[in-house]
């Protein structure tokens, strides 16, 4: 399914009969008012167009840089390649960001293009002019509304009150915030309606689409983080909705770590529950995290067909880094590390600057997050490229996937005291550390209830310089175990809100700024074209 899915993609920007390429101008999104989509009477078109604007999660001009560089894992500092970039990764870090940053905008621009054109979809399911089965026509609807209620929840964890748009009627052109709470009500009454109508299969004609097990994973993340959103926990149903995906046996944790996140082949994986299809060949857009995280003398070393970009900027904190066992295989699954070499055995030199001729290594230290020296800071190696890649690469970025189900449920029981996490933590830690310290896998449920090992502190010059607040984090170790499984996915920042590091911790060149920014600022170019919308309120003094 995957090559279809893709195809699905390409067509719905070239098919004439489906109005060539939509146009993604900003006006369209100012208002969230409805997009003059023309679908023409091909459902596979309208069941790719809605997927389409979730190509944005792993943006790193984008969402990536919100919710992975906010956090405590990575970071973008500039270098003298360049990567200022006005300053807006250095904000992100510092959390020091206004509502005019222009990823903000970027990503509002485009994903809110996703429900706009589910709704649009929506509207062409239940007219008469699709040449479908009654059947197919039916069942389309409810992954529709499945796609959507995902593209909502995005929104609602990222900014908070959003505008709930379920039609596209026109009194809903200009329309206000719906509160979060409610948000989350909508959502849990959608997918609870809709779960029951979705497929249970998996494999090669469900990939990159909503099943009933994406659809559930998806509920359980919300659970998860309900008490976030609303203020009360939903730690039990967090576990139904899991118990769900586990007693289907549908899915199974991958033996190795590395085989998640190949660039070819991710179809019949056991562990993917729902993904992002890459392709460059089809759609012109893939995976571009390599690009923006290596170094240019990296193409010959990984024989690329495009470079990166300049020295590469997204790398590890140091103080994440300190964190692993060394007996843990995803340390060296998770980050391209130390000398680089071409593949004829020969040293991989810098060609310009002041290190032109030294052979390029990656270092884990980095004197701090705003502008680093060559090389420092290890870089990305979790997501495959493929020998003869572009500065996009066709490998997949998982949304959903079984160790998720396992890792929410084992939090869900830690909270609800009841036992059973470490036995499941355990599962996930087993192939990290086969090939080492077999012994090492095994986590009890007391070892997770302990502080984190993170050493948090401001960083000035390689050095903690002010260790702020060092309060024990309520179960660390779980928190932890989190960031050794999901670096990279655009976890952290959701994990660290809900661990309450996000707002309290300093680390490299971050200290705290305030509770309030476990929300971002609605963009404001919006707010000023929408009299409707308010500004997020403690984003009104920026």
């Amino acid at each position: 399914m995957k090559k279809t899915l893709k195809i699905f993609l390409t067509i719905a920007c070239m098919a004439p009969v489906a109005g060539a390429c939509v146009n993604l101008d900003e006006t369209v999104y100012s208002d969230v008012t409805e997009a003059n989509f023309d679908y023409g009477n091909n459902i596979g078109t309208a069941m790719g167009m809605v997927y389409k604007d979730l190509k944005v999660i792993a943006d790193y001009t984008k969402n990536f840089s919100l919710q992975e560089c906010s956090a405590d894992i990575i970071v973008m500092p500039g270098n003298a390649s360049g990567w200022v970039n006005g300053g807006e990764y250095r904000r992100v870090h510092q959390h020091v960001w206004t509502s005019e940053e222009p990823q903000l905008e970027a990503f509002w621009n485009e994903f809110y293009g996703g429900p706009i054109k589910c709704n649009t979809a929506l509207d062409l399911l239940n007219s008469d002019r699709l040449e479908a089965s009654r059947e197919d026509i039916d069942y389309a609807r409810y992954e529709v509304r499945a796609v959507r209620a995902f593209y909502y929840w995005y929104l609602m964890d990222m900014f908070g009150d959003v505008p709930l748009v379920t039609s596209t009627s026109e009194d809903e052109a200009l329309p206000a915030k719906t509160s979060r709470e409610d948000i989350c009500g909508w959502l849990e009454g959608e997918l609870t309606e809709i779960i029951p109508h979705l497929t249970e299969e998996t494999g090669n004609t469900q990939y990159g689409r909503m099943n009933q097990w994406a659809a559930r994973a998806l509920l359980a993340t919300i659970y998860l983080n309900w008490e976030v959103y609303t203020g009360t926990p939903r730690w039990e149903d967090c576990i139904t909705q899991c118990d769900y995906i586990i007693k289907s046996r549908k899915y199974d944790l991958e033996r190795n770590y590395k085989d998640v996140f190949k660039a070819y082949g991710m179809e019949t994986s056991p562990e993917i529950i729902f993904t992002i299809p890459y392709q460059y060949e089809y759609n012109a857009w893939g995976n571009r995290l390599h690009c923006a995280s290596w170094h240019s003398v990296c193409k010959d070393v990984f024989s690329l067909t495009d470079g990166p970009y300049g020295e590469g900027s997204i790398a590890a904190v140091p103080q994440f880094i300190d964190t692993y066992d060394e007996d843990d295989t995803r340390l060296e699954d998770t980050w391209l590390m130390g000398e680089m070499w071409l593949p004829n055995g020969q040293p991989a030199l810098i060609q310009t600057g002041n290190n032109k001729g030294k052979q390029l290594v990656f270092k884990k230290e980095m004197k701090d997050g705003l502008l680093v020296e060559e090389g420092e800071g290890y870089r990305m190696w979790k997501f495959e490229v493929a020998k003869g890649s572009y500065a996009q690469s066709d490998t997949d970025y998982p949304l959903f996937r079984y160790a998720d189900v396992l890792m929410m449920k084992a939090e869900s029981l830690l909270r609800l005291g009841r036992s059973g996490a470490g036995e499941l933590v355990t599962q996930v830690r087993e192939r990290a550390f086969r090939d080492t310290d077999p012994s090492k896998a095994t986590v009890t449920d007391q070892q997770l209830q302990e502080d984190t090992c993170y050493e948090y502190g401001y960083v000035e010059n390689y050095v903690i310089v002010d260790r702020g607040d060092q309060s024990p984090v309520k179960f660390g170790r779980m928190y932890d175990e989190l960031g050794w499984e999901f670096a990279w996915e655009c976890h952290r920042r959701r994990d660290a809100i809900r661990f309450g590091t996000f707002t309290t911790k300093s680390w490299l060149s971050h200290k705290p700024n305030g509770d309030y920014r476990i929300v971002f600022p609605l963009p404001e170019k919006k707010v000023a074209a929408n009299p409707n919308l308010e500004q997020n309120p403690d984003y009104l003094k920026d």
